[in-house]
């Protein structure tokens, strides 16, 4: 009888040390791969005029900026990275560092310093439009004088699209 207590006891010990998966952390799967931009777009809303969607990425992102890609790293650190394709008439860097954070329960991104992926923005707040383990959409605005009236405002509003790979 004391065996079989011992031996109760021992397969419950074991059953309660099993490790449980959890399931990864939105800053574990950013920071597990790497990922290019696969499309933007631009939403021009003029104080005067029409709004205009653009497909930015099809339509004028240069070739050489395409595989152009983010690692996400530990710490809130990060490097823009570039692709195999280089620019000839601009200079593109090997590696640019830059600080990122998740905020607002996970559902913003706050880039800090990685001007050369968003138009020479420094700070960007973007709100995650959509989210997978592969892929993500993020959105930012922008406003800016408008040309007419300059005490009003233009609204830019940018939509990325990264794709891990």
């Amino acid at each position: 009888m004391k065996y079989v207590l011992i031996a109760l006891l021992g397969i419950t010990l074991f059953a309660a040390c099993t490790k449980v998966d959890s399931p990864a952390s939105r800053e574990e799967e950013l920071r597990n791969g790497r990922w290019h931009r696969s499309g933007l777009k631009i939403k021009y809303d003029p104080y005067i005029g029409d709004d205009k969607l653009e497909d930015y990425y099809a339509n004028s992102l240069p070739d050489c900026k395409k595989d152009n890609y983010i690692v996400f790293g530990i710490n809130h650190d990060a490097l823009l990275r570039s692709g195999d394709n280089r620019c000839s008439d601009v200079p593109d860097p090997d590696n640019v560092a830059f600080y990122w954070s998740l905020e607002n329960n996970k559902n913003r991104i706050t880039l800090l310093n990685a001007n050369d992926m968003f138009f020479d923005s420094s700070t960007i707040d973007a709100k995650f439009e959509k989210y997978s383990k592969s892929q993500f959409e993020i959105s930012y605005v922008e406003y800016q004088p408008n040309a007419f009236n300059m005490a009003k405002k233009d609204t830019i509003t940018y939509y990325f699209t990264f794709t891990k790979f």
